[in-house]
């Protein structure tokens, strides 16, 4: 499997991982379950179950798994959606702004390990 790479030039890994998207912020926020497409440092496809709105802010929250189930990292990465296409589902962009240098440590060791794994 070809490993498909950004515009920002960092790996994106072609990987369905099943995730919740929080639109909107305090009583008025949504929590969507939602599937990646693919994930890269700066951002991530995913399928929404509903239309989301171009320059939407949104938390994508993922369970990214580790060599043994133990090592499953949760992270919270605050993005803004870039591109919706379609409903039901919808596949969307959205790119990471403002997430903490742990969560994309986490995302990026997971990223380079899944590539990894798939070249054995």
């Amino acid at each position: 499997m070809r490993e498909r790479t950004s515009a920002r030039g960092g790996p994106r890994l072609p990987i369905t991982l099943e995730g919740t998207l929080v639109v909107g912020s305090g009583d008025e926020a949504r929590v969507l379950a939602v599937a990646t497409c693919d994930v890269g440092m700066g951002g991530a496809s995913i399928d929404s179950p509903e239309r989301l709105v171009v320059g939407a802010p949104v938390t994508l929250r993922l369970a990214l798994p580790g060599p043994r189930d133990a090592d499953t990292r949760r992270v919270e990465l605050p993005a803004v959606v870039t591109r919706a296409e379609g409903d039901n589902p919808c596949r969307c962009a959205v790119s990471f702004t403002a997430a903490r240098p742990s969560e994309i440590e986490s995302l990026k060791r997971f990223i380079f390990r899944a590539r990894d794994d798939r070249r054995r």
